[in-house]
C-alpha cells in the first residue's frame, strides 16, 4: 500500500520484519522533501500538579521529512532483505500479486484454449 508520510526524522531507505517463515512486512521510503516548520510546533510543555502550564520550551530547529512509502507483506522465501537492501527503490511501486490476477490469468489462458479446439488450431 503505497502513501505518502511525513516523520520528525529521517527514516532509512526500507525496514524489513520478518515476522516468521512465512511472512515478512516490509517498509520502502522514498524521500520526497524536508520541510522547515518552525513556529508550527514541537516542544515540550510543562504541567504542575493542578494541571496549569507552568513552562513552554519551543524548539529552535523543526523539520518534518515527507516520503513516499510502500508497504507490503511477502513470503521471506520470495523476497529476502538481501533482495531489498540491494536496491530498495526498486520495490517502491511493489504490490503484491493477488489470486484474482491469477485466477484471471488462468481464465484467459482457459478461455484461450477452448477457442483454439473449437477453431481446430
Amino acid at each position: 500500500m503505497q502513501s505518502i508520510a511525513e516523520f520528525m526524522d529521517k527514516q532509512p531507505d526500507y525496514r524489513y520484519f520478518k515476522v516468521n517463515d512465512e511472512r515478512a512486512d516490509i517498509f520502502i521510503y522514498k524521500f520526497i522533501e524536508e520541510i522547515d516548520s518552525n513556529g508550527i510546533g514541537g516542544g515540550t510543555i510543562s504541567f504542575n500538579e493542578e494541571g496549569n502550564v507552568i513552562n513552554v520550551e519551543v524548539n529552535e530547529d523543526n523539520h518534518v521529512y515527507s516520503y513516499k512509502v510502500n508497504c507490503f507483506t511477502v513470503d521471506p522465501n520470495e523476497i529476502t532483505e538481501e533482495m531489498i537492501k540491494e536496491n530498495p527503490l526498486d520495490y517502491i511501486d511493489y504490490v503484491k500479486p493477488t489470486e484474482e490476477v491469477e485466477q484471471d490469468e488462468y481464465l484467459l489462458d482457459l478461455d484461450y484454449r477452448i477457442t483454439c479446439l473449437e477453431l481446430g488450431l
